[in-house]
């Protein structure tokens, strides 16, 4: 059970994301406010209200101002967000992202994040055998340098283009599902790796164990010849 809590935040991670994608499909049909909802400075005189449907990005950001709007208004995520703001650092430093509470780029990096580093750490442990600590430590080490090597943001904003791209709902379910299938793939090839990495070195250690007692009985036994 221990091993698949980085799975586990992922399913729920997912379908957070997932309902994320709904809210999105629901505004499809909904026009944007003439009136410069976005804040990005636009003339409502030069636009025709009728051709405000905007683009999925443009109510993506609607919404997720909405959102941020409706979750400031709880004094418990207020200290959540601003605790978490202090620590902006450690964010850029671990996953090459600026924090914000409500970017889907920034939590679908830090699933990946913690898939590829709890994977990582297996295999480490698997191959050389050695303890958590020290295998967690380089497994979190390796998965930073590829976190600053944006790789995560790469397939983080693939994913999303993917995953958003779809205009009916069901469409976006079954691209969700396939890419739940991919991670979900990796996720137990990181598993199954391990444990035959960690299969092979006992056996190969063994083998040397009876290989060196094998040559310890030869000897005793030339030994007590020669005694004899």
């Amino acid at each position: 059970m221990k091993k698949n809590w980085a799975f586990i935040l992922s399913v729920v991670l997912f379908a957070l994301f997932f309902s994320f994608s709904a809210s999105v499909q629901a505004l499809e049909d909904i026009k944007i406010n003439p009136d410069d909802p976005l804040g990005i400075g636009i003339n409502s005189d030069n636009l025709n209200s009728g051709d405000l449907v905007g683009s999925a990005s443009d109510k993506w950001q609607y919404l997720q101002q909405e959102w941020t709007k409706i979750l400031m208004q709880n004094p418990a995520v207020v200290g959540i967000d601003t605790f978490f703001k202090q620590f902006n650092i450690v964010f850029v430093i671990l996953f090459a992202e600026q924090y914000a509470m409500l970017s889907p780029v920034l939590w679908l990096v830090v699933v990946l994040w913690i898939l590829i580093a709890a994977g990582t750490s297996d295999l480490i442990r698997g191959q050389f055998g050695m303890d958590f600590v020290i295998s967690f430590l380089l497994g979190v080490i390796t998965t930073v340098i590829f976190a600053q090597m944006k790789i995560f943001r790469f397939f983080a904003e693939l994913m999303l283009k993917v995953a958003f791209t779809p205009e009916l709902w069901y469409v976006r379910l079954i691209v969700w599902l396939i890419i739940f299938a991919v991670v979900f793939a990796i996720f137990q090839g990181f598993k199954i790796l391990s444990k035959h990495l960690k299969e092979s070195r006992l056996a190969k250690a063994e083998k040397e164990t009876a290989h060196r007692q094998k040559e310890l009985k030869t000897y005793t036994d030339a030994a007590k010849k020669d005694k004899a």
